[in-house]
């Protein structure tokens, strides 16, 4: 009896023995599971110091949504914050981590080789560590501004410019006409550098349409940049009778090229656009693709080129025209949708937004992955105005591109006014009166610095203190972050 007792004792515990090695495993193969999962990348130390930056940028948005695409590309990529008084908070987007340098170069080459990635780098956990911060929170980005009251040209146009969810915005620039050509003998407009298709002027697109844009988008990734040009035509001023044969033909006639070719095309997107593919090579090694399209209606010139050597990429942009537009990019709301929602901007004659690459000036590459923005007014009464200012999304950097940028203004006179929340600065100058002749202190210059921002205003006829508070305080600087979710986009009203 006992002997049976014993025996079924063993098998008992026999049992629950393979059980738990049973359930030992389940764990193991759902941890592997999990990690797999999660992204269950090596990530680089002071052990495995080894690794491969992809790209860094200044905003978590754009990093976030480039480690979404190289998942979808089957590569491991990991965040990590880095942060330096002097320059701010960079995001980097790392691959891999490897003890030795040998083994990270040739990941590294197949990165390249593979998959295409452009500009990417071997860095050293050791030398980056000391700047390492903490990820903390998704940081609140996103400006809570409402649509501009642009003139209804510059609104329908801005409608038709396509987001493009593998493209950051290098640049953008919008041109409206004023009702008086006179305005282009200012050098605001007249210097305005386009990068159009070759043969195609300014002014000529200028002088058929009442607003033209260019965009400049930029796949850091793959290093491939895509220009977007865009005319929102006045029918009456169109004098060709083919507008696209025409635009074709300029391009062809620029020289002989050894090769060149020029295709029909259709494409849909807001409607079946219709124009011609032109194809030459300006060097033996060097092929140029310009998409030029139009609109039934003849309301809407695009003129699409690509640094790369494939129409395919063209062609699907030009199939986004009219659907997300650009107010999706972060970029592209916290800096042109500072203007103001009043009618005010029916003055506006030009406006850009460029990415601070920083170039050889080594003070001012610390801003370097910010933005830049320049906007010109002119109004009959007041003539010529500027507004420019950095967006800088730091408070400390904002503070140094403000004393980069703006301080040591030498006034005859300067007041101290209360703008967006914080102190501003209003320098005076000696204006002549037109009428009386009579010298006169006149606001000229107005400065402020925010926790987000730092510009001046700039007028170059001299108007009360007054109707300048009123006017600049109309720019929405002053806002603060817009909660981001479902029902927060869903109920945003904007363009």
């Amino acid at each position: 009896m006992s002997n049976d007792i014993t025996q079924h004792q063993y098998k008992r515990k026999n049992k629950h023995m393979l059980l738990r090695i049973k359930s030992l495993h389940l764990f193991g193969f759902m941890f592997i599971c999990c990690l797999l999962s999660c992204g269950g990348e090596k990530r680089f130390s002071a052990r495995v110091p080894y690794a491969i930056e992809i790209h860094r940028y200044r905003l978590y948005q754009q990093a976030e949504k480039a480690q979404k695409r190289l998942t979808e590309m089957e590569i491991n990529a990991y965040l990590i914050a880095s942060e330096t008084e002097d320059e701010g908070r960079w995001y980097h987007l790392v691959a891999g981590a490897e003890k030795d340098l040998e083994t990270m170069m040739s990941q590294k080459i197949v990165l390249e080789d593979k998959h295409g990635l452009q500009d990417i780098r071997i860095v050293n956990f050791n030398k980056l560590s000391s700047n390492m911060v903490e990820m903390g929170e998704v940081p609140q980005e996103q400006v809570a501004t409402v649509a501009p009251n642009l003139p209804e040209a510059g609104k329908q146009l801005l409608e038709k410019l396509p987001y493009l969810s593998e493209y950051h915005l290098r640049s953008f620039t919008l041109l409206m006409q004023p009702d008086s050509i006179s305005i282009l003998s200012f050098p605001s407009v007249r210097d305005l550098f386009l990068d159009l298709p070759r043969g195609i002027a300014p002014k000529e697109l200028w002088t058929m349409g009442s607003s033209l844009a260019e965009v400049v988008y930029e796949d850091a990734l793959m290093g491939r940049k895509l220009t977007v040009h865009a005319l929102k035509t006045s029918p009456e001023k169109v004098t060709h009778e083919n507008l696209m044969e025409y635009f074709a033909q300029v391009i062809l006639d620029t020289r002989v090229y050894e090769f060149e070719e020029k295709l029909p095309v259709e494409s849909g997107s807001f409607a079946t656009l219709k124009g011609y593919l032109v194809n030459i090579t300006p060097r033996p090694d060097q092929l140029k693709r310009y998409l030029l399209l139009m609109d039934p209606a003849q309301e809407y010139v695009f003129f699409i080129q690509d640094s790369g050597e494939s129409d395919k990429v063209m062609r699907e942009v030009s199939e986004s025209f009219g659907k997300e537009n650009l107010k999706h990019y972060l970029e592209f709301n916290n800096t042109f949708q500072m203007l103001p929602e009043t009618a005010m901007n029916s003055s506006l004659l030009v406006s850009k937004i460029q990415f601070i690459d920083g170039g050889s000036n080594r003070h001012f590459r610390r801003f370097r992955g910010h933005y830049e923005a320049k906007f010109r007014f002119y109004q009959p009464g007041n003539g010529l105005w500027k507004l420019s200012f950095g967006w800088m999304n730091n408070p400390v950097v904002s503070q140094r591109y403000f004393d980069y940028k703006y301080a040591g203004v030498k006034a005859q006179q300067t007041d101290t006014l209360h703008l967006y929340g914080q102190n501003a600065l209003l320098h005076y100058a000696k204006t002549r009166d037109a009428k009386s002749r009579k010298y006169s202190m006149q606001p000229r210059r107005l400065q402020f610095c925010t926790d987000l921002y730092a510009g001046e205003y700039y007028q170059h006829v001299g108007i009360d203190k007054e109707t300048l508070e009123k006017e600049v305080a109309e720019f929405q600087f002053g806002k603060g972050f817009r909660k981001t979710g479902f029902f927060a986009g869903w109920l945003s009203g904007d363009f």
